[in-house]
């Protein structure tokens, strides 16, 4: 039945996504102006409500869809050697507007003569990107949110602290089961489907890796992802020249 459940999900999710990628798409062309400016003004304010709510609905679609697909046994994983500087520039230049536009200073720390590991590049990005949104979704203005990576004695190990409302352990427990989200005027604020958590540490099992939540209400949350050390692996997978750029740019 579970695994049932998680195929029609998958299903389902991936006819909802193939829709909303086209108003997203065009929603999009509309707002930035590519093909002249939308008028009257008031018109161009909505058009940019339609692509902010379609591109919300499209990411919480496609949690459910990558939670169904490791759910059903249908998730895949493609291993690399990736760049580990690289990445954490990009990860934290996508996230720095997020970070900036609540106050919030975001910082990342890499311990130095780590270059590469061997992962699924795009899936530790995930990981990555999922714990960061996380973490300033979840801190105050005036916070900080600070992404490190760096040795263990089984691997590498990437961990992100933030100075936000923290929890307890039943927190803990809620925030780590599906559509489960702690009670609190963050999450009221940013409404979301309570996916992050649950989908994150399945991504890091799939991956091979294991993942620690440690938090403490009013002080903030300490998340860890460690990942093992591979051996063999296809060619250095750095970040796209496009996403770097983006990074940079941001």
């Amino acid at each position: 039945a579970s695994t049932a459940k998680s195929e029609f999900l998958a299903n389902m999710s991936h006819e909802l996504r193939t829709p909303l990628n086209a108003i997203v798409g065009f929603s999009e062309v509309m707002k930035d102006g590519l093909l002249g400016p939308v008028t009257p003004r008031p018109y161009a304010e909505y058009v940019r409500h339609i692509w902010v709510a379609a591109s919300h609905l499209t990411d919480i679609i496609g949690n459910i869809l990558d939670l169904s697909k490791i759910d059903a046994g249908k998730a895949t994983v493609e291993k690399a050697r990736v760049a580990l500087p690289e990445t954490i520039l990009l990860v934290g230049g996508m996230m720095h507007d997020k970070a900036s536009k609540r106050g919030i200073a975001l910082t990342q720390e890499i311990e130095p003569g780590i270059d590469t590991i061997v992962t699924d590049p795009v899936k530790l990005r995930q990981i990555l990107l999922n714990l960061l949104s996380n973490a300033i979704k979840f801190t105050g203005e005036g916070g900080q949110v600070v992404l490190r990576v760096g040795r263990v004695a089984d691997g590498i190990e990437f961990s992100i602290r933030d100075t936000g409302i923290g929890m307890d352990e039943a927190g803990i427990k809620v925030a780590m089961s599906p559509f489960g989200q702690v009670e609190s005027p963050f999450s009221r604020l940013h409404q979301g489907t309570g996916l992050g958590l649950p989908l994150t540490q399945r991504l890091v099992a799939l991956i091979g890796g294991r993942m620690e939540i440690a938090s403490e209400k009013g002080v903030g949350t300490l998340v860890k992802v460690t990942l093992p050390l591979e051996e063999r692996a296809a060619p250095t997978q750095p970040a796209t020249g496009h996403e770097l750029a983006k990074a940079r740019a941001s």
